[in-house]
């Protein structure tokens, strides 16, 4: 008995010593790829991209097929790092950079690369063989006021493979030259001054409330540069009299003044300019920007008298 007891027990230990070599054989294969380097250039960021928009992209390829494959019973996991200390934005998976206003977005295989990391889902062999895609590295708009500078980021990105208890570098992404360009806005006003001469007309040129004499140009002008959003907003009296959008009452005179008419401003498709409301303009090259606009005579009321008939308007312009 005592002889089959030693025998048992010997038994048991080959028997683990077996299943512990098995395991030990299980070993997972990394491709490891070059390091990449991202070369934005110099990136212009006009003012007409959205807050959250792309700024400029890049997709740097893989160089291999695949980029690791595990033998059976053998597993492990992508690890996505951003490789930079930096701060998540607002806007999901965009960090920081050393520019305010200019954040970036690393993407690969549908995984965001994150601070401290991103992990993807074990992958166990036999069956996984993981291919390689392309990485997207997105510069991405912040905010309404980007700051130019050259971004100074060294080391952007690394994504590494973990297994058997330690990570194993896959790949590297690394900022080369960037340098993000905000051009001034600025507009120059052409026109300061705008005089519209409205003729003189005949009380019997009006033939009933909202009838209208043929418009004048009200040429207000402004240099912009490309990309830029220009506002305006229209400043006046309003006619009461009338509920058409852009009906400036007259002012008065020192020896007769008119009635039964306001002097209404429209826009290049003879849309009354509402006072007191914004309209946008966007030349989409750098150019002369003519805001089309209009003046002329509205009738507001059943019976028109004759009489001076003058008035004036303000209008403010800011761009972006």
């Amino acid at each position: 008995m005592k002889n089959q007891k030693i025998l048992y027990h010997t038994l048991c230990v080959v028997v683990l010593l077996i299943a512990g070599i098995t395991q030990a054989l299980a070993n997972c294969v990394i491709y490891p790829q070059p390091d990449a380097t991202v070369n934005f250039g110099t990136v212009t960021v006009t003012s007409d991209i959205p807050v959250g928009g792309v700024i400029a992209s890049q997709s740097i390829p893989a160089t291999n097929n695949k980029e690791m494959e595990c033998d059976a019973g053998s597993y492990g996991y992508f690890h996505f790092h951003l490789s930079y200390s930096a701060n998540e934005t607002s806007i999901s998976h965009v960090y920081e950079t050393n520019l305010q206003g200019i954040g970036v977005r690393v993407l690969q295989n549908g995984f965001y690369f994150t601070s401290p990391y991103t992990s993807s889902p074990a992958w166990t062999g036999p069956t996984a063989a993981y291919d390689a895609n392309p990485t997207i590295v997105d510069l991405i708009k912040t905010s309404d006021t980007p700051e130019a500078g050259v971004l100074d980021i060294k080391q952007l990105a690394v994504k590494n493979f973990y297994y058997s208890s330690a990570e194993h570098q896959d790949r590297a992404y690394n900022m080369g030259n960037t340098t993000i360009v905000v051009p001034s806005l600025s507009c120059t006003v052409l026109t300061p001054t705008v005089a519209a001469n409205l003729n003189n007309h005949l009380t019997t040129e009006f033939t009933g409330i909202n009838s209208t004499t043929a418009s004048v140009e009200l040429p207000i002008k402004l240099s912009c540069p490309a990309g830029i959003m220009v506002y305006a907003k229209l400043d006046a009296t309003a006619d009461t009299a009338t509920p058409q959008p852009g009906a400036i009452k007259l002012t008065p005179s020192s020896v007769l003044t008119a009635s039964g008419v306001a002097i209404q401003i429209v826009d290049a498709n003879n849309n009354g300019v509402p006072i007191g409301s914004i309209s946008q303009f966007k030349p989409l090259t750098p150019t002369i920007l003519n805001f089309g606009w209009k003046a002329r005579y509205l009738q507001t009321a059943e019976i028109v008298a004759a009489g001076d008939a003058n008035a004036s308007a303000t209008v403010t312009i800011n761009y972006q």
